[in-house]
């Protein structure tokens, strides 16, 4: 077989295509067009005729939007009996069609991979968040040279391309400002970026980059992100349409709401105030009432009741359910805030007469609602990093530091809403994002609008199909073969099948025949209308670990269900049909070999298993300098559990010095050294639950000096305890003690900054002052890990 590189060699130059069996069009880039001028010797005897690009797409190519929330639930949007205004869903899903079984991969970045790709998310690398990766094949957090995603292929094909939003598909070790950049947006296909890489980022003082730069967003009490995100669309939109009139654009808008932190400005989340005040039970049930009565579900659909482990709203005591309350009412109001968003751009696409000829696609979710708030929490990180805590402590610390109830989903706190509340936004299915054994941990809502070429007609898309099948479907409309070389790496086969079919045939049967599943274990296939999986080894609603200590996935049970005739997921069979069951795992099996499953268990051994291999810097020391800054959290020193530390900074120090001299983490967690009227202090914010606070007992000498700062831990143990002691030109000047550290990390996207607390503030104690740069001069900061 011949190389990458002769294939394309060949075919650039136009020769023996046909022998080696790929047409042109198989093969990205494209070609440059031949010269259409002649040269003579002279200008006089020469022609001069500028080369023209030929059009490779049909001629009414639409313009194509994809809107994709983050964590919402199937049952939360109003379009389809749920308690949250959606307006713009409304619009769309009256001017379109929509679909009642389409699926997720059941987890945020997987997902973005499998849609972006059109191959199954193991197979490109995506088997868990890049933060979590490990080095088997499917789960390296690099999408592969291989696997070019849909946005490269329309470039070639000349589309304009933009994303927006939440990205979350490059590797933690490539966001620096040293790249590399390949596997960043504009690495990826699309010629303009403006977001975030993380896998969450506050609303209101995010870590933005536009393109590949870092940029920081103004701090401006009126801020919010996803609106910023809208208006930066909107420009985009009207730029493209100033200088390409009539060309085709592509835009990817993900804006990361309605992922936690829960954010949003008061009004929103006071529209909601009484309405679920009966609890998660309640609206469950009611939800589900309107589902069937609008005809969304089935009428023969079963709501499953709450999962055995799942707290009951009876249960909450009546000192904590204005608590569990606001913090619905806040998600709802940031829901609905998120889908006004998507209004705008279709507003501004109605404006410029480009809507009749736009294909918008409305993913509902990125996966199923996330019970990862556990029973509710003020600081949302709290239970990814297992540190446990009661509601009346959180209480306690929200009244006493924050000002109460009504500073819920404001710019301090990271807040994020009880499991109850996420499982009443999977009814009628069981299960929650990160479980993929349940539909409610893959099911979404779709909206396809094309006024051009879909006619609306009421009636529901129930084929079974997956975000895989996007790219497929994309391919299908503007007769694009998918290319078998490009950038002169050869492409592995798409994954996904298209839908294009279901567009005018309603009720045809599903072309979709098998699609496999499967997340931190969880797992499961789908196959002609069946559908057999196991939970796996983690509730995600429990910060109970002892299922992934005592795992053994081959002892696993399986269960079965019959989809056709049980949409819900609410009848196991396993026991009625094991002859159906076996055949089920077995095919599971060969899908999960075919596509880089395997190990079971890998999407969990960075995580849980082995920490020190987590995707992260290899330095033990490290030497800053001022001016940097934006270095995530991955590539700097760790100030979490059992890492002690010695830094040593040599710096100018004036009267009345002030201003942080280094930062890691932000206002929900983190560590900072600063100056503040002369006195040297530091604050090891632990999870917001705790503030450890260590401070010279008076202003420290001016001029040159050369300050150092110990955090010395008393074991290796989690959360251990641990001694900060400051020193100034040799000689003690205070010391403090961290009662309980953090274990894993103390943010997702805030990051480390010299001289400066960009971001969110990591001290409450400056934090009208951020980000409060200093006023004086570093010349050196030096951080090693003490043994």
């Amino acid at each position: 077989m011949k190389t990458y590189a002769t294939l394309v060699t060949v075919c650039v130059a136009g020769l023996l295509c046909a022998a080696t069996q790929l047409s042109a069009q198989e093969v990205l880039p494209f070609p440059e067009p031949p010269s259409a001028s002649t040269a003579g010797k002279t200008l006089k005897d020469s022609k001069h005729q500028w080369r023209k690009t030929p059009n490779r797409l049909p001629a009414d190519a639409p313009n194509i939007v994809i809107f994709m929330t983050d964590d919402a639930g199937f049952s939360n949007p109003s379009t389809f009996g749920g308690a949250i205004h959606t307006p713009t869903m409304d619009r769309l899903a009256n001017s379109g069609i929509s679909y009642n079984a389409f699926h997720t991969t059941a987890m945020c970045s997987p997902t973005r991979a499998a849609l972006l790709t059109g191959r199954n998310h193991h197979r490109v690398g995506a088997g868990q968040i890049a933060e979590l990766a490990s080095d088997w094949d499917g789960y390296v957090g690099k999408i592969p040279k291989s696997t070019a995603t849909f946005a490269q292929v329309l470039s070639y094909y000349g589309y304009n391309t933009a994303a927006f939003g939440k990205w979350h598909n490059t590797p933690v070790t490539d966001v620096t400002k040293l790249g590399p950049f390949d596997r960043w947006p504009t690495g990826l296909g699309f010629d303009y970026f403006y977001g975030f890489l993380a896998g969450e980022t506050s609303q209101y003082e995010p870590m933005l980059f536009e393109n590949t730069n870092p940029i920081e967003p103004p701090h401006d009490p009126k801020y919010h992100l996803t609106e910023d995100l809208a208006e930066k669309a909107i420009e985009w939109l009207r730029i493209s349409n100033t200088l390409n009139p009539g060309k085709p654009f592509f835009m990817y808008f993900t804006p990361g709401a309605v992922h936690g932190p829960h954010h949003v400005a008061k009004e929103w989340a006071d529209k909601y105030k009484g309405k679920f005040d009966a609890g998660w039970e309640a609206l469950r049930r009611e939800t589900f009432e309107r589902q069937k009565k609008m005809g969304w579900i089935p009428d023969e659909a079963v709501l499953n009741p709450l999962a055995p482990s799942m707290q009951k709203w009876a249960d909450i005591p009546e000192s904590q359910r204005a608590f569990q309350i606001r913090l619905m009412e806040v998600y709802a109001g940031f829901l609905e805030h998120t889908d006004m968003q998507y209004g705008k751009i279709v507003d501004e696409l109605e404006r410029q007469g480009v809507l009749d000829n736009t294909l918008i696609l409305y993913v509902h979710s990125d996966n199923g609602p996330s019970a990862e708030g556990m029973d509710g929490t003020i600081s949302e990180l709290l239970a990814q990093n297992g540190m446990p805590s009661t509601i009346d402590q959180q209480l306690d610390v929200l009244n006493k530091d924050y000002g109460g109830i009504d500073e819920l989903g404001g710019p301090k706190l990271e807040i994020m809403y009880h499991h109850g509340w996420a499982y009443s936004g999977s009814a009628p299915f069981q299960g929650t994002k990160l479980v993929a054994a349940q539909l409610g941990g893959t099911r979404t809502p779709l909206v396809i609008s094309w006024p051009k070429k879909i006619k609306h007609d009421g009636k529901i898309r129930s084929q079974f199909h997956h975000v895989n099948d996007i790219a497929a479907t994309l391919y299908d409309i503007l007769d694009i073969t998918p290319p078998k070389v490009v950038d002169g790496v050869e492409q592995q086969p798409l994954d996904g099948t298209s839908m294009v079919y279901t567009f005018n045939q309603p009720e045809a049967e599903t072309t979709k025949r098998t699609q496999y599943f499967e997340i931190l274990g969880s797992r499961g296939i789908y196959h002609e209308g069946w559908f057999a999986g196991t939970f796996g080894p983690k509730t995600p609603w429990s910060t109970d670990f002892s299922g992934l200590v005592k795992w053994e996935p081959e002892k696993e049970e399986w269960e079965l269900y019959n989809l056709d005739k049980d949409y819900s997921q609410s009848k196991n069979l396993a026991k009625k049909n094991p002859e159906k069951l076996a055949e089920l795992k077995t095919l599971f099996d060969e899908e999960a070999t075919e596509n880089h499953v395997y190990p079971i268990g890998a999407s969990v051994y960075t995580g849980f298993f082995s920490p020190t291999e987590l995707p992260s810097s290899t330095l033990v020391e490290w030497s800053f300098y001022e001016g940097q800054d934006r270095i995530p959290e991955s590539m700097a020193p760790k100030f979490t559990s059992g890492r002690s530390t010695l830094a040593v900074i040599d710096a100018e120090i004036g009267k009345d010095a002030e201003g942080v001299l280094f930062a890691l983490g932000g206002i929900s967690s983190g560590f900072t050294v600063y100056m503040d009227t002369g006195v040297l202090k530091a604050e090891y914010n632990a999870m917001t639950l705790n503030r450890y606070k260590v401070a010279s007992e008076s202003a420290i000498p001016i001029g040159k000096v050369k300050i150092e700062v110990e955090t010395r831990y008393d074991n290796q143990e989690r959360m251990a305890p641990a001694t900060v002691t400051l020193t100034v030109n040799g000689k003690q000047v205070g010391q403090g003690r961290i009662g309980r550290s953090v274990p894993g990390a103390h943010t997702a996207s805030e990051t480390f900054d010299v001289g400066v607390d960009l971001g969110s503030p990591v001290s409450l104690d400056y934090y009208d002052r951020a980000p409060f740069r200093f006023n004086g001069k570093i010349e050196k900061i030096h951080i090693r890990y003490l043994e």
